[in-house]
């Protein structure tokens, strides 16, 4: 654990990697709809790190966050397909929320699922807005939403 002037650059320095990684999930997404497992990995790496080096979130809000934040996107994503018949969220969102979870404990998953969710329902409205038309079966990638939804909650949590 790491005390006084250290623990701001500290932050700064995983913020950076944070913003790093979130910033390659999402560019991945959306050139190929892929979130790759090994950026989702040193995403978690990333996060255990942080809680490691400077205690935040706590172990304990960590693991709980990246628990509650991946279970809720898994159960969102086995009941889109049991009710639509189709997939409507991928695993790689899964694993890169929770993921994220470790970076923002569970205390910060609301923020995290609220930012995206209303991020991406906004660009959905925009693109039927622009194509005069609403098209239900387009896809769009989540990664991007979820990666700036991580970004936003962590730097409301750190800089608090």
């Amino acid at each position: 654990m790491v005390w006084g002037s250290d623990i701001y650059a500290l932050r700064i320095a995983f913020g950076g990697v944070l913003a790093s990684l979130l910033l390659a999930l999402a560019a991945s997404d959306a050139r190929t709809m892929l979130l790759p497992d090994r950026l989702n990995l040193l995403l978690a790496g990333g996060g255990l790190g942080q809680n490691l080096a400077i205690g935040l979130p706590g172990l304990r809000d960590a693991l709980l966050g990246s628990v509650i934040g991946g279970g809720l996107l898994a159960l969102l994503a086995v009941a889109f397909r049991r009710l639509r018949g189709r997939e409507g969220l991928g695993l790689g969102d899964v694993k890169l929320v929770s993921a994220a979870g470790l970076w923002i404990g569970w205390q910060g998953v609301p923020l995290l699922l609220s930012i995206a969710s209303l991020g991406a329902l906004a660009a959905i409205a925009a693109r039927a807005v622009l194509q005069g038309e609403f098209d239900r079966t387009a896809l769009m990638p989540f990664g991007p939403f979820l990666a700036v939804g991580t970004l936003v909650t962590w730097l409301s949590l750190a800089l608090h």
